[in-house]
């Protein structure tokens, strides 16, 4: 994601944080049930303990799948901002597809995965939502919605 380098900030991704402590599991799936499992706060918490030696004055957190975690995350944050950028299906799918190289039937069918269906209520609890069809113009309207909150 180009977004964190332009606002000189550390870069935490829960599929990372995900794929670490699931050991090959699907990451869908084991997120999925990690969540469910464990309480937000202490997901949270765990998140933050693997990544303690990034510094975190200054983050993007990509890969929130879930407004729990959302909701826990602003508890441990009060300046943090939900920037959602909307990206049309067929852009996502692309992206899907040479990210993890699989074809289009595994790229719908990880769309659909039970994992995606709070990401609308995702959009409706962000404070900035963008909807783009370039990584370089979402970036720059991140960076100017993020000036008028200050």
């Amino acid at each position: 994601m180009a977004l964190a380098p332009q606002l000189r900030a550390s870069l935490l991704s829960f599929g990372d944080f995900f794929r670490h402590i699931g050991a090959g599991a699907d990451l869908q799936t084991f997120g999925r049930e990690y969540v469910i499992k464990n309480k937000p706060a202490d997901v949270v918490d765990e998140f933050l303990a693997f990544y303690a030696a990034i510094p975190l004055s200054r983050c993007v957190i990509e890969g929130i799948r879930h407004v729990a975690i959302w909701r826990a995350l602003q508890k441990r944050a009060e300046s943090a901002r939900l920037v959602f950028i909307d990206i049309e299906k067929p852009a996502l799918l692309n992206r899907l597809m040479a990210r993890s190289a699989i074809d289009l039937n595994d790229a719908r069918r990880r769309l659909d995965h039970a994992v995606e269906s709070e990401v609308m209520d995702l959009r409706n609890a962000a404070e900035i939502v963008l909807k783009q069809h370039s990584r370089a113009l979402a970036v720059a309207a991140v960076m100017d919605e993020l000036a008028k909150l200050r």
